[in-house]
């Protein structure tokens, strides 16, 4: 998403410090969001989609909206050999039973 996110705002012509702005937020936490060190909010990410004149649900599709770790999770997992999946999933399984 992070890429994704500053693409779409430089091709609106908008800087991180203008978008920071327009959605209230300190130029440190909007960087956050565009990096994909944390999770957007819900409030900012509907103001992040108004600032770009573009549908939230365009923007953020629902699975998009992960942090730099998930996504990597998310990579790492999806280029593993079937039985590392298997694995994978049964030790979350146990975590979460824990």
């Amino acid at each position: 998403m992070s890429s994704y996110l500053a693409e779409i705002r430089k091709a609106h012509g908008i800087t991180q410090i203008e978008m920071s702005q327009r959605i209230g937020r300190s130029i440190s936490s909007y960087q956050k969001y565009e990096y994909g060190d944390v999770k957007i909010p819900a409030q900012y990410r509907k103001k992040i989609a108004e600032a770009l004149g573009m549908d939230e649900k365009e923007l953020f599709p629902e699975n998009e909206n992960l942090t730099r770790g998930e996504m990597d999770l998310v990579s790492y997992y999806r280029g593993a050999e079937e039985s590392v999946k298997e694995i994978v999933m049964e030790l979350l399984r146990a975590h979460q039973k824990s």
